[in-house]
């Protein structure tokens, strides 16, 4: 009767080693979730802070873009050009209704955007990570 306690008191310390080990590997697993998740949001907040366009110039064939940030702009798939002609806004999408004359955009830089959507009233272009940056026709 003496083994069979000293067996069963040795397989509840093991029991105990192996359930406190999944426990803490658990949380483990799930701080460091954490942990990558802010990292990544204070990237993201770090560059929408850093990033900030003007629009100097708007005609009836392009649109001049400045990068008054710190932070180059280089996703153009993502970046959205809305135009207002007095009917409301319409969204232009990268490289289907427009182009640009490069590629990406530094600080201090600008870009043309060619369009042929007429006479715009109002301009709108919107980063990938949601800045945007507003501008009347002349």
């Amino acid at each position: 009767m003496g083994f069979a306690s000293i067996v069963a008191t040795a397989l509840g310390i093991i029991l105990l080693i192996v359930t406190a080990y999944v426990l803490v590997s658990g949380v483990l697993v799930a701080s460091e979730t954490v942990v990558d998740a802010q990292k990544d949001m204070t990237e993201l907040q770090v560059k929408m802070l850093g990033t900030s366009l003007d629009i100097t110039n708007a005609s009836t064939q392009e649109v001049i873009v400045y990068n008054s940030g710190n932070e180059p702009v280089r996703d153009f798939t993502n970046l959205d050009l809305y135009i207002d002609n007095g009917g409301g806004w319409v969204l232009y999408r990268y490289n289907t209704d427009w182009t640009a004359n490069k590629s990406y955009m530094n600080p201090g830089k600008s870009i043309a955007i060619s369009h042929t959507i007429g006479s715009p009233y109002e301009v709108k272009i919107v980063t990938p990570n949601g800045i945007s940056a507003y501008g009347e026709a002349p």
